[in-house]
């Protein structure tokens, strides 16, 4: 009988990745519902039963990739809190955080874009991550006198669906790629919607 231990000096397969990855191109290419056990495990290679050694459900893998793209997106833009930046200047280095990440890895931003709000269930804190950071920007903006005197929820309101919309134009045609291309003209237009 041959052996199936891979041959010595061959990488070990990283399963888990596997599915991750798997998980994210289906399901930014054709939403959640693309995403079933058995479409990711005929994607990463693996039998349904490796799935179910590494996560409970699909359910729980669908939430570990959501936290894993949302905790590298929410970290980068962090540190803006703490920027010692005029208002214009960090909402624009926001932008522009926003759209190189989507230009350098568009399955995963477009997971978190199409995740289904009934997901938020299941993802807790994490689901509101980002904007929970943009209201605490906001505000300390907005005490500084830089920014609109308005609700910060409703300044999150406006500032994402001006940025968002680029993603979504790009992936549907109606703009070409990349979308950091448009990081000045989405700042100036923020900047007529929020600033000050």
């Amino acid at each position: 009988m041959a052996s199936t231990a891979p041959k010595p000096g061959t990488p070990k397969r990283d399963t888990k990745e596997e599915l991750v990855n798997a998980t994210i191109k289906l399901a930014s290419r054709g939403g959640m519902e693309a995403a079933s056990v058995r479409s990711i495990t005929r994607e990463a290679g693996v039998t349904e039963g490796a799935l179910y050694r590494h996560y409970r459900s699909k359910e729980q893998l669908w939430v570990e990739v959501y936290t894993r793209i949302v905790g590298a997106m929410a970290e980068d833009k962090a540190v803006l809190l703490d920027a010692d930046l005029p208002a214009r200047e960090c909402l624009g280095e926001w932008i522009r955080l926003t759209y190189a990440y989507y230009d350098g890895n568009r399955d995963a931003f477009n997971y978190v874009l199409l995740a289904p709000r009934s997901l938020s269930e299941s993802l807790g804190e994490v689901y509101e991550r980002q904007g929970r950071l943009f209201v605490e920007l906001f505000t300390r903006l907005a005490a500084r006198g830089e920014v609109r005197e308005m609700d910060p929820k409703l300044a999150l309101a406006v500032f994402g669906g001006i940025v968002l919309a680029v993603p979504r134009l790009v992936n549907e045609g109606g703009l070409e790629p990349p979308a950091s291309g448009y990081t000045e003209e989405i700042t100036d237009a923020v900047w007529r919607a929020i600033g000050n």
